[in-house]
């Protein structure tokens, strides 16, 4: 059975006083050492729409990553000049060391055509989520990934994030992230027999699919749905 939640901000978005107050620290020093916004941007790998989302705390979720990212950036001689978590004692590659938060992916996605088809990038951000809330699985095997198109209505829908138990394999029948061919779906799998699932979507205007072994090239069971964050 999935957990359903409604969206709110500590759940998921959550940030604690440390990384902000870091972040504005971070600002302070950039604008003396001339930095840009383009030239963090750079040193980090992003773009620049981005960092700027997350220096107006427009973007929250991405704070702690990105901490970790221009810590790792400019290494020592920003920790020294700004004091960044030296009281703490917080080693750079950590950033929080906070038992009540774990850093879970959340992969960009995109609608790649066709109802609850969705296309993964592997360049997705981290999210600080509330410990309590997620399973008891390593941190490695867990990914956010977002709901697009109405095939499993009215369970989830465009908008919707599911939490993904990555690399599961078939663990029974229940809702689950599939490679079907080139493209990711969210769907419903039954096994039929050793080497036959049947895929059904929710909503009963899609029909249901019958995969067999001859399919196996362009099957793939990427991972349980565990998790289910309706947005409002």
């Amino acid at each position: 059975m999935i957990e359903r939640v409604h969206i709110r901000s500590e759940l998921i978005n959550g940030v604690n006083n440390k990384v902000q107050k870091s972040l504005e620290k971070f600002d302070l020093w950039r604008k003396a050492q001339g930095l840009s916004q383009q030239d963090v941007a750079d040193a980090i790998g992003w773009d620049r729409s981005k960092v700027n989302r997350v220096l107006q705390q427009k973007q929250t979720d991405s704070i702690p990553f990105f901490m970790k990212s221009v810590l790792n950036a400019y290494g020592e001689d920003l920790q020294h000049a700004v004091n960044i978590y030296v009281e703490e004692k917080i080693e750079k590659d950590q950033v929080i060391r906070d038992d009540n938060y774990r850093l879970i992916r959340k992969f960009d996605t995109e609608a790649s055509g066709g109802a609850g088809t969705l296309t993964t990038e592997e360049n997705g951000e981290t999210i600080q989520v509330i410990t309590e809330w997620l399973p008891k699985l390593p941190d490695q095997n867990l990914a956010f990934i977002t709901v697009v198109g109405d095939s499993m209505s009215p369970l989830m829908g465009s908008g919707d994030t599911i939490l993904v138990h990555m690399n599961s394999g078939f663990l029974g029948d229940g809702v689950y992230v599939l490679r079907l061919w080139e493209s990711l779906h969210v769907k419903r799998v039954q096994r039929v027999a050793q080497d036959e699932y049947r895929i059904v979507s929710d909503n009963p205007i899609y029909k249901d699919l019958t995969i067999t072994a001859d399919d196996s090239d362009g099957f793939q069971i990427v991972g349980r749905v565990v998790r289910l964050v309706k947005a409002l």
